[in-house]
């Protein structure tokens, strides 16, 4: 009696475990494949750059790798989409394939179309965007952004009889604080939480980095007109007005 009670546990205990190995067998559980899909210069939160007007070309790389010990584990296909300018070697869309198991890069030349001439005296701000998009084993978008800009430039928009003017400023370096001397009876809207300081007709913009920022000026005048167009290191002299 005692074998029989022995054989009849160890026969439930097996449908028990078949029951389970079957269960888990029909969950679908697959380990993912390890996958990195990285660049220089294309971010998922879009790059911001700034290259020398007259380049010819300029060159991105694409990684399939995050570093020494982490690469992707299947062959990546991407697509590389220009817009404002071309792949070297003809046509706005580039595709390819970077092969699994060891760290791959693809150097891209893209070549910006003919800049056409400025108008108006307005500040240039002719742009290329390259967008690059995988195809399998994953979904995954990187973007950048290429201003025709050379280093760090700014405008300023203002009226006769308007109660402010906008200050305008192309920033191609990484987060600083600006200098803005002003006249008197000009003072910035210190509501823009990037205004850190205004003393003695000099404000403090601070700069988040990359990219192009509005400041609002207000006048206690309306004849009073701000004038302004040139580059910069990290100081910016508006103190000087037409009234």
């Amino acid at each position: 009696m005692l074998v029989t009670a022995a054989g009849i546990v160890l026969f439930l205990a097996g449908m028990a475990a078949a029951r389970y190995m079957k269960q888990e067998s029909q969950s679908g559980v697959v380990e993912a494949q390890t996958f990195y899909f990285t660049s220089d210069m294309l971010k998922e939160d879009t790059g911001t750059y700034f290259i020398d007007p007259m380049a010819e070309s300029f060159t991105i790389e694409l990684y399939n790798f995050a570093d020494s010990e982490r690469v992707t584990s299947a062959d990546i296909t991407y697509r590389v989409t220009v817009t404002g300018g071309t792949v070297e070697g003809g046509g706005a869309v580039f595709q390819g394939t970077m092969k699994a198991g060891e760290k791959n890069s693809v150097s891209i030349s893209v070549i910006p179309t003919a800049k056409p001439e400025n108008s108006g005296g307005t500040l240039e701000l002719e742009e290329i965007r390259v967008v690059a998009e995988t195809e399998s084993p994953y979904k995954k978008t990187l973007t950048g952004v290429f201003k025709r800009q050379l280093g760090n430039q700014y405008m300023v928009e203002d009226e006769n009889g308007h109660n402010a003017a906008v200050l305008t400023m192309v920033c191609a370096d990484g987060e600083k604080d600006i200098t803005i001397t002003l006249p008197s009876g000009v003072i910035p809207d210190e509501a823009d939480v990037r205004v850190t300081g205004y003393k003695d007709n000099q404000c403090t913009f601070r700069s988040p980095g990359y990219g192009i920022y509005s400041l609002v000026l207000l006048k206690s005048e309306a004849g009073i007109i701000l004038t302004g167009q040139d580059s910069f290191a990290d100081a910016i002299d508006l103190s000087q007005y037409d009234g």
